[in-house]
């Protein structure tokens, strides 16, 4: 059985939280949320879609974390998809609307991006 890297381990730890420490306001409180968040477009239903697939991924990462190598490659293909696309997503939102908190997520979701193929590539691109 191959092991996974500790600080992998580490970072699908990590995720679990900060998904759910930003899945759970955005899901029971989706308006007050997004207002903090200075959004002027506020859909209750979207943010809770949002929510759903922070706690779907954040909540596999938390289950397969002390798993064996092998659960570990289609989870980082997801991260990794689903990372591109939101960077993508929120870039293009900012250019749209300007508001400064878009950028932050965009920088947030990049660096998971390239955390995430960085791993992808150094432990199953052999």
């Amino acid at each position: 059985m191959e092991k996974i890297p500790y600080a992998l381990k580490r970072w699908f730890l990590l995720h679990f939280f900060l998904d759910y420490f930003i899945a759970l306001p955005l899901f029971f409180f989706p308006i007050q949320t997004l207002t903090v968040f200075n959004f002027t477009i506020i859909d209750p239903l979207t943010a809770r879609l949002v929510a759903c697939a922070l706690f779907a991924i954040g909540g596999t990462s938390l289950i397969l974390y002390t798993h064996e190598k092998v659960f570990y490659r289609p989870l980082l293909l997801v991260k990794i998809i689903w990372s591109i696309t939101a960077t993508i997503a929120l870039f293009w939102s900012y250019i749209e609307n300007r508001n400064p908190i878009l950028l932050l997520f965009t920088a947030l979701f990049l660096f998971f991006f390239c955390l995430w193929t960085y791993y992808y590539q150094k432990e199953f691109s052999k």
